[in-house]
């Protein structure tokens, strides 16, 4: 590439949309191997059992979950909507469609961060739709690429039970953003009432979701009435946010909440402020600004740049501004913090690392808008073609940042290939850990659906895929997670094999 000539954004963005799809192939190839375990059979016995009885009646299935949602609301945890969608895992209906589960979640997260940048920049900033797309693409592939390697992968995307409380609670998240600020640059009567349902459901969605999202939910919704009431906006847009509200609400205070305090513990409120504050550095800016986070955000750069240019935006309070971006990301793991006094949980860690990917990502480019409104100020800034190429400066920088990302990530993939999520999938299935889980798996579910065996003995699995493998039954026919296998297939007992040694 010859940095004397300019980078065409159009093709920039069709290039970045397709490595993100090569991204994801290995990601979606190795989910026809996974299977389900732990909480998706405990929490998915209802609509399974319920769709077995009734003959292979979805909405037996659908109904059920529905019930546990209701159920764990006024015995376990207030999160109702949460608990709806992890009580409906795709195994319900057979457990070779658990592979379903990972393309729900990848796609919704897609989706939901596609959706919103689009709301933001696009319709509410008026901005090229090529140039949006260059930073949703470089944005999605960080956030799937770079996660914790330490079970944030697994619970957030393969465990279906995890993922779907949390990773497709903070899709609807950024979703509900994205209506709200379709709302107010909507014209059109019919789209703006389809616009208000949407955000009414999307809103019960979130306020009812685990609570690191629906407090963040809750926040947003806050800081964005202020908003349409300071600027004196179209005053129907806060209906979503009221019914959101009032969804959170209906979470905290739900019975189920007292029986879960009254057996787990956390820290008292000024501690879990306090350590939510330091955990934004010492997780997110020690532990996860890695040499990967820091070139894909120097290779966004140029994007939020341009992005900056004729933005009716005024910049004037970037302090204000990573303040509250600092204070949201706190927040964010505050609720684990509060009633566990950990996030070691791999699913806290994922959701907190995606929130704070997307705060960083928003400040940055406020941060470049107004460093962009001081360089106005003292002169003229010469650039070409606005939105249709990167100049000769901007491209020379992103091709350089991106040859660096390239070669560093081989230097860093041949002797550690988890370092990211798709070669980790890459080499689970090269070393054929993948296939065999899967094969074992098949070989269990033969002996579990066998109406003869009522005292299980299964064999110890060989391999454990790090993208697919989050738990097992044990020796012991009294663990929880040995009964729930019991109990979902109607077996007396069931335990596996001594591993050997």
């Amino acid at each position: 590439m010859q940095f004397d000539k300019k980078i065409s954004i159009k093709t920039i963005s069709y290039v970045l949309t397709g490595v993100y799809i090569l991204c994801l192939i290995p990601l979606l190839a190795i989910a026809f191997f996974n299977y389900p375990s732990a909480d998706d059979f405990s929490m998915g016995y209802r609509a399974y059992s319920d769709f077995v009885a009734s003959g292979g009646n979805v909405f037996a299935a659908i109904g059920a979950a529905a019930y546990m949602a209701w159920y764990d609301y006024f015995n376990w945890m207030g999160y109702y909507t949460s608990t709806f969608f992890l009580s409906l895992p795709p195994s319900v209906f057979d457990e070779r469609l658990y592979f379903l589960g990972a393309f729900i979640i990848l796609g919704a997260l897609s989706f939901g961060y596609i959706y919103f940048f689009r709301a933001l920049f696009v319709r509410v900033m008026h901005k090229d739709p090529h140039l949006v797309n260059c930073l949703t693409m470089l944005t999605l592939i960080l956030s799937v690429e770079c996660l914790p390697k330490e079970g944030a992968r697994v619970e957030s995307i393969y465990w279906y039970c995890s993922a779907a409380n949390y990773t497709l609670m903070f899709a609807f998240l950024l979703m509900y953003v994205g209506v709200l600020l379709s709302y107010l640059v909507e014209e059109k009567k019919g789209k703006k009432i389809y616009y208000l349902i949407m955000g009414s459901l999307l809103g019960i969605l979130v306020g009812g979701g685990n609570y690191m999202t629906s407090l963040t939910g809750a926040m947003f919704t806050v800081l964005f009435a202020i908003a349409v009431f300071v600027l004196k906006k179209d005053k129907p847009v806060i209906i979503p946010g009221i019914v959101n509200l009032i969804a959170f609400f209906f979470s905290i205070i739900a019975p189920g909440n007292s029986v879960r305090e009254s057996i787990i513990s956390g820290f008292g409120p000024v501690k879990t402020v306090l350590i939510s504050i330091y955990y934004v550095l010492d997780y997110c800016m020690d532990q996860w600004t890695t040499w990967a986070v820091l070139l894909l955000f120097l290779m966004m750069l140029p994007f939020m740049w341009k992005l900056s240019k004729n933005c009716p935006l005024s910049f004037k309070y970037p302090v204000p501004v990573l303040f509250a971006a600092y204070t949201f990301a706190a927040a964010n793991v505050a609720p684990p913090l509060y009633s566990l006094a950990n996030i070691g949980a791999g699913r806290l860690q994922a959701t907190f690392f995606f929130q704070f990917i997307l705060l960083i990502v928003l400040s940055l480019f406020y941060v470049c808008g107004w460093i962009r409104t001081k360089v106005e100020a003292v002169g003229r800034i010469e650039e070409d073609d606005e939105n249709l190429n990167l100049g000769r400066g901007f491209g020379a920088f992103f091709a350089v940042v991106a040859a660096l990302f390239v070669v560093f990530s081989g230097f860093t993939v041949i002797p550690d290939p988890d370092y990211f999520s798709s070669t980790c999938a890459i080499e689970d299935m090269l070393n054929g850990h993948a296939q065999r889980f899967a094969q074992q798996n098949l070989e269990r579910r033969a002996i579990l659906r066998d109406e003869s065996v009522q005292d299980v003995v299964l064999d110890y699995y060989e391999y454990e895929p790090d993208l697919l493998f989050y738990a097992d039954i044990t020796t012991d026919p009294k663990d929880w997670t040995n009964n729930s296998v019991a109990r979902y297939y109607g077996k007396n007992s069931v335990v596996r094999t001594e591993r050997k040694k």
